[in-house]
């Protein structure tokens, strides 16, 4: 039972990787949320991946701002 859990859990897992979406910061500065064109593909959600490569991002406290991974500088 324990192993086709694991495998369960592997193969949820591998279809969340499938499908984030990769979110590029394109603004040399400005708020995460305040404009959605900074980001190519739009403002990045929970199971997305944020790349901010350059520039400067703003996080206003009190937003809930949410991805899956989030890459600086790569």
């Amino acid at each position: 039972m324990k192993g086709k859990l694991n495998g369960i859990i592997a193969f949820f897992f591998m279809l969340s990787v499938i499908f984030a979406q990769a979110a590029n910061w394109g603004s040399p500065s400005g708020n995460w949320t305040d404009d959605a064109t900074n980001w190519d593909t739009g403002e990045p959600g929970s199971g997305d991946i944020a790349n901010i490569h350059a520039g400067t991002v703003q996080i206003t406290a009190g937003n809930d701002e949410v991805c899956n991974e989030l890459r600086l500088g790569n």
